[in-house]
């Protein structure tokens, strides 16, 4: 099941900031520094965020319909440059990033919350100061979970289509509820039944 469309939901969200500089949707590496550093910079200053999943679980609620936990971890990077300040700037725009994914609980329809045990939205695990590239900068580190919905329908207990998995963009579950699904390969929804 791909997890495209979250990174690319969240790369978008996180492009709307003013300032926030280029995002990432997976982690960069390159062989020199000063390449890597060129892929995180906007004007002549270091700026600039990735994103990487980190781990995925997964529970059963229902016969038909089981639970996917995505974990993510977010980083962006920001020269530091104490006479502006830029470490109260930083952190401003950490809690703009904070407040825009908080606001958008579906990532653009992409899941059914990032609310997981209590938890929710971007967490901000750390901000501190790190050599990156050969700059001093200041690095976020950030954490974010993902929850979605899927229903395997199966002919053998009556369920139509085999081997067809739908994503649920709702937070009701089961056959009730198709319309709420999604087709993971063409983004449809489920024909009607009785056209099955």
């Amino acid at each position: 099941m791909s997890d495209l469309p979250i990174r690319t939901a969240v790369k978008g969200i996180l492009e709307g900031i003013t300032g926030i500089g280029p995002v990432h949707m997976h982690q960069r590496y390159m062989k020199r520094a000063n390449d890597l550093g060129n892929l995180f910079t906007e004007g002549q200053k270091v700026r600039g965020w990735y994103m990487t999943r980190t781990g995925v679980s997964e529970r059963i609620l229902t016969d038909a319909v089981n639970e996917e936990i995505l974990s993510w971890e977010l980083r962006g990077y920001a020269s530091l440059i104490d006479e502006d300040p830029s470490e109260l700037s930083f952190a401003d725009l950490v809690d703009e990033a904070r407040d825009v994914i908080r606001a958008n609980e579906t990532l653009n329809g992409t899941i059914i919350s990032h609310e997981v045990d209590g938890r929710v939205g971007l967490q901000v695990e750390r901000i501190h100061p790190v050599m990156f590239c050969g700059v001093l900068c200041h690095e976020a580190q950030c954490s974010l979970q993902t929850k979605r919905h899927f229903v395997i329908e199966d002919p053998d207990e009556g369920y139509p289509h085999p081997a067809k998995v739908f994503i649920g963009i709702s937070p009701e579950l089961g056959l009730p509820n198709r319309d709420a699904y999604r087709d993971i390969e063409t983004g449809e929804a489920p024909p009607p039944l009785e056209e099955v």
